[in-house]
Parts: structure tokens; sequence; C-alpha cells
């Protein structure tokens, strides 16, 4: 378990909280310390075992004793009673664009909807357009939302996106406030298939970069936004995160956020042997090592070999550039 995981979970508490109708600051407070613990650049398992996480702001007492629960036995007991708690439906409904907690809820205590295929049956039979707070557009928007959703359950070709992702980064690196930007995850490390597009942006201006990323994509849905981190999903059904970054944490996040689970924890580990702690912000310790300015620079300190794409991949793209077609919603792309 990484910090990440903690923060997913508090951010999933203040979803079921939501879902439960619960007051509002108390939603926020889980929102917040979820914020807190991902923007972390210190190690949250020191700070735990220092009993120095109640000194973050945006943590409370409360909320750092169930986030130390979590950490040392990988369970939150808090957590689990929500889950158990919550129709398990619920969650899933709320990844339709434009229904809230408080529509989740009244469909479920007016209708029984308890899951997307209730859900779709109870729009398919118009049944839902004669509730309070909904109406017969409602209606067609739960049913467009739901096929959406449908279109982007699986994965893609790794082909078919590409083309699509390379155009979106070379529009970020038009931005006068962008440092670098890259391309990570599967894309990155030349998988035959994806289920989304990660992006990775290093700029001093991270609010400035974020809007300009949305404008960019004026027909996409956004799914989650905050100052790290936005989440779009296009008219497709495929998602798009853009991850932002200061340039000095660039090098580290690249390497984080386009490695596999398995790949990360091993070159942690490596860096551990080597007497330095590895996250997606810095590479820290009392030991000293060299300069780190891109992730050929951290390869080299772990003693890792770095490689250049090879000339069947650079061939790979081009034949795919030449044969995949933009959707006729794509931006320009001048």
């Amino acid at each position: 378990m990484d910090k990440r995981d903690v923060a997913r979970t508090l951010e999933e508490i203040a979803v079921l909280l939501e879902l439960k109708g619960e007051n509002p600051f108390k939603i926020r407070a889980y929102e917040n310390a979820a914020r807190a613990i991902d923007g972390l650049s210190q190690e949250l398992g020191a700070l735990i075992e220092e009993g120095k996480l109640i000194e973050v702001p945006g943590i409370g007492e409360t909320i750092s004793g169930k986030v130390a629960e979590l950490w040392k036995s990988g369970r939150m007991k808090y957590y689990e009673e929500l889950v158990d708690s919550t129709p398990p439906g619920y969650v899933e409904m709320l990844r339709v664009p434009g229904l809230g907690a408080k529509k989740v809820r009244a469909l479920g205590g007016a209708l029984g909807i308890t899951s997307l295929a209730d859900l779709k049956r109870a729009a398919e039979k118009g049944e839902i357009r004669d509730l309070k707070g909904f109406g017969e557009q409602s209606e067609k928007k739960i049913l467009a939302g739901i096929a959406l959703l449908e279109a982007g359950a699986g994965r893609r070709l790794g082909g078919e996106v590409r083309p699509l992702a390379e155009d979106l980064l070379e529009k970020l690196r038009r931005l006068p406030q962008v440092t670098e930007a890259e391309v990570g995850g599967s894309l990155r490390r030349w998988m035959e298939t994806v289920k989304d597009v990660d992006l990775l942006v290093a700029t001093e201006d991270p609010a400035q970069v974020g809007k300009a990323f949305v404008n960019l994509l004026p027909d996409a849905g956004v799914i989650a936004s905050g100052g790290t981190k936005i989440s779009l999903r296009l008219p497709d059904g495929l998602a798009v995160d853009l991850r932002l970054v200061s340039p000095q944490e660039f090098p580290f996040a690249l390497h984080y956020f386009t490695g596999s689970v398995a790949h990360n924890i091993r070159v942690r580990a490596r860096a551990l042997d080597r007497g330095w702690s590895l996250n997606e912000y810095a590479l820290s310790g009392t030991k000293k090592h060299p300069p780190i300015a891109s992730e050929a620079d951290l390869f080299r300190v772990l003693g890792l070999a770095t490689s250049s794409p090879s000339c069947a991949k650079t061939a790979g793209r081009s034949r795919l550039r030449r044969r995949t077609r933009f959707p006729s919603w794509w931006p320009s792309r001048t």
C-alpha cells in the first residue's frame, strides 16, 4: 500500500458519505484529507510512525487515526462498514454523466434502482421522466451516459489511441506555461491495448495549464478536476488523465506514471538498497546523489540502463499514424 491507495480510500469514503446523505462538512473533511495525503512530499509511513500525520493541514485527529489503521493493517473498519451499508450499484451509477449522489439516492428511494442495469431498464421504459427533479431530457441524458460508459468499458488498441494522444501532447507542449510534457502509462510502455490515456506535464502554473487542457477538449466531460490531476472522458468513451507536477518533480513522476506496479516496486526497492527513498516526486535520503534532471539521470543513479525506442517501434508509429483516422469530433490539429 502507498499514499495513493490511502488517498483513494478517503475519496471513496467521501463518495459513500454523500450517497448516504451525510453532513456536507464531514464529506468535505475526507475530500480535503485525500488531497492532503495525495500531495504529501514526505513519506506517509514515517509521518504515521512518528505521530506527525495530524500536523498535516487538512487532516484531523479522527481521520489521522483511521489512516494509521489502514496503513498498518491494510483495512479500515469504518470504510468497510460504509461499503456494507451502501447498495453496491450506487457507486457505479455515479459514473453516469450528470448523475450526482442526490439523484442516485432519489432513484433508489422512488424506483428501487440499485444498479446500472436497473437504471437502464427504467430509463428505456420511461419510468424516470415523471420523478421530481428529472424529466424527459434527463432520461435521455441518462441513456446517452450509459451508452457512453458501455462504449468505454473495454480496452482499446494502442494503435487506435496513440495518434490522438500524440496530437493532444503536441498541443500541450505549445502552451507557454508547459516546460515538459510526455505520454505515460500503457501507451508509453507500448502495450498492445490500453484502457485510457495518461499525460504528464511539468509546469509552475498548474491551474492555467489545467484550464487550457479542458478547453482543448470542449466536447469532453469532466470526471474529476483538482490541482494535480484532471480526468476527462471523450465523446467515444475514452478517458484522458492529465497529471500536473513541477519541473523538479517531472523526472520522478514520468518514471512512476510510466512503469507498471511490479516495475515501480522493484525500482523503489533498488533505491532503498542504495540508501534512498523513491516516490513519484523525488529521490530522497541522507546519502547524496548526483543531480537528476531527467528520467535517464534517475536510471543512471540507480545503476540501470536506458535505451531509445527501437527502430521497429518508430516504424510502427509511422504506420499507425498513416492508417488511423481521427474521429469527426476531434479538435483541429492546427
